[in-house]
């Protein structure tokens, strides 16, 4: 009976962190969008407590919640933005739409961060920043 006890008594705790498994390497880095035509400024950054995204898609910031699911799952809810003018409103809506899109993330062969919609196709591929000590 106690070894029953214990078990429920930590199975709350097993399973809220078992949500978390794996993305040790995702939180807490800045990313940036891997192709070559992104504006400047770019990246984002999903927060150490797993529960946020934030970053900015050129010239305006945007924050949300985010949700990882299991090994490589993620969803990603309602963006809110800034919406100061900036002639790269394009590329920042596609960034945003394309982010939200996101259902899965993995890492490909050369270290990039694939985010993926839910056929699986990737969407975003991201590279990881390197540390300027610029905590922007």
């Amino acid at each position: 009976m106690k070894k029953l006890r214990a078990l429920l008594t930590t199975l709350p705790a097993i399973l809220l962190f078992a949500g978390c498994a794996g993305t040790e390497e995702v939180v807490g880095v800045r990313w940036r969008p891997a192709a070559d035509n992104t504006p400047e400024g770019v990246f984002l950054l999903f927060t150490p407590d797993r529960r946020r995204v934030v970053g900015c898609c050129g010239t305006n910031r945007f924050f949300g919640a985010v949700r990882f699911e299991g090994r490589g799952g993620l969803f990603i809810g309602m963006l809110g933005a800034s919406r100061m003018a900036t002639p790269h409103v394009r590329y920042e809506q596609k960034f945003l739409d394309d982010l939200q899109a996101a259902r899965s993330y993995r890492f490909d062969s050369d270290g990039f961060l694939v985010l993926s919609d839910i056929d699986g196709e990737p969407c975003l591929k991201l590279k990881k920043e390197p540390e300027t000590g610029n905590p922007r």
